[in-house]
């Protein structure tokens, strides 16, 4: 009968341990890393870039092999050039995406910025 309380109890730290795993503890936050990516796409979508570029950083180290980091460097990228108009950092997060994820979707757009990065005001006919 203990061998089985032994048994149970070890299978139930399994489990737990084992449904956490998707889960990264800060503090006492708890976030799965799409709760962190849709806070990042959130801020993101209603122009608060400060708040964006810390989801985007907390994403990238809190997960590091996520599915989302050229999707995170390109947006890191477009933020900086296009709103914070901090043109270094730009260009170098656009780099990065680029040498990284050379199979990323976002690879073509990041070499489109790059040509344009001298003009952060610059706007395709397309988005006009």
């Amino acid at each position: 009968m203990k061998n089985l309380a032994l048994i149970l109890a070890a299978l139930v730290i399994l489990l737990v341990t084992g449904c956490s795993s998707g889960k990264y503890l800060r503090g006492n936050e708890f976030l799965y890393m799409e709760e962190v990516y849709a806070h990042a796409k959130n801020n993101f979508g209603a122009g608060n870039w400060d708040e964006a570029l810390r989801w985007y950083d907390r994403l990238n180290e809190d997960f590091p092999d996520n599915p989302y980091m050229a999707e995170a460097l390109f947006i890191k990228g477009y933020i900086f050039k296009a709103y914070i108009k901090n043109i270094p950092i730009a260009e170098y997060h656009f780099r990065e995406l680029i040498e990284k994820y050379p199979e990323s979707e976002f690879k073509n757009s990041a070499e489109f910025e790059l040509l344009h990065i001298n003009e952060p005001d610059f706007m395709p006919n397309f988005e006009k």
